[in-house]
């Protein structure tokens, strides 16, 4: 891609960028993107002797293009469309509530909201077991599931046994608490 300077008629950066974008519609998020790294770079010379290339700063702006594309494409529509079809997401985060892990868990004919958030309790726990050691709270939205996670009866609603299994899944793992 070749920016050119749009007219000598430019005095400062904010009409050299309006004057890009007008010529440049299709490359508007890159030239954004190559705007921000080259500001991003000389915060990071301030001070410094470090110093990114042309081709750096160019390349920074470009993955970061990538990577919000990617994290921000529209999902299909179809996703909606088939009835009786869920998804659980499941998040963990470290201690300071940053980001570690995610995963997506598709379930066939869950059309109850206490039973699909049970089971992402129940598919979180599992999960949590099989690859990481050090997770401390299971969080979740429904109160009801949560009550009756933290009552140590019998329960004998139509949740029990999802139930009884989160709760032997977290006696497994080390001082899990649910919130």
């Amino acid at each position: 891609m070749g920016v050119v300077s749009s007219s000598p008629l430019v005095t400062n950066f904010k009409e050299w960028l309006i004057a890009i974008f007008n010529i440049h519609q299709q490359e508007q998020e890159i030239i954004a993107l190559i705007c921000w790294a080259i500001w991003m770079n000389r915060n990071e010379t301030v001070g410094k002797v470090k110093l990114f290339t042309v081709f750096k700063v160019v390349t920074i702006a470009k993955n970061f293009l990538q990577q919000w594309r990617d994290d921000n494409r529209p999902l299909p529509q179809a996703i909606f469309e088939n009835k009786g079809k869920s998804r659980l997401g499941l998040v963990i985060r470290d201690d300071l509530g940053s980001f570690v892990a995610a995963n997506v868990v598709p379930v066939q004919g869950i059309v109850d909201p206490l039973i699909a958030e049970t089971l992402g309790v129940r598919e979180a726990l599992s999960w949590i077991k099989s690859k990481f050691s050090r997770v401390q709270t299971i969080e979740m939205d429904a109160l009801l599931v949560y009550s009756a996670l933290q009552n140590d009866g019998v329960d004998n609603s139509y949740l029990g046994i999802l139930i009884e299994e989160c709760r032997l899944l977290a006696k497994e793992l080390l001082n899990v608490k649910f919130n």
